[in-house]
């Protein structure tokens, strides 16, 4: 029970920490969405989270590393879950993406692209539109 415990409170400070620096690049370009009315910081955010949990996946991808009991899965749950997490969904999307392609699934990847955007997009106009009626 204190192990999972543990991974929450991991998941937690890191999915805290990753939040803190989102919110930090969306303060320093300002200047640059204001000039083109373009979310510069939510695309470095995704690409930058995207391009650290490929990194990180590819760390924490040995069998050793894949016993809860390890340390290293505390580190995957910290730094992957939790920061990347708070940082951006968007990596973990981009790594399931990336699983698919790997294990040779093209159309299931597509799909989940295709599926993810319409859905989520579809979405979230409707929750802003109840919302605004």
């Amino acid at each position: 029970m204190a192990q999972t415990y543990l991974a929450f409170f991991l998941v937690g400070l890191g999915g805290a920490a990753g939040s803190m620096l989102r919110y930090a690049v969306k303060l320093l370009t300002p200047a640059f969405e204001a000039q083109s009315s373009f979310p510069y910081a939510t695309l470095l955010v995704n690409a930058v989270g995207s391009f650290s949990i490929g990194l990180l996946a590819a760390v924490f991808s040995t069998g050793m590393l894949a016993n809860a009991d390890d340390p290293w899965h505390r580190h995957r749950l910290l730094l992957m879950t939790g920061l990347l997490g708070g940082f951006t969904t968007f990596s973990s999307f981009a790594l399931e993406i990336d699983e698919l392609l790997r294990v040779q699934r093209p159309i299931a990847a597509a799909g989940y692209v295709v599926v993810s955007n319409l859905l989520c997009i579809g979405l979230a106009t409707i929750g802003y539109r109840l919302m605004r009626s």
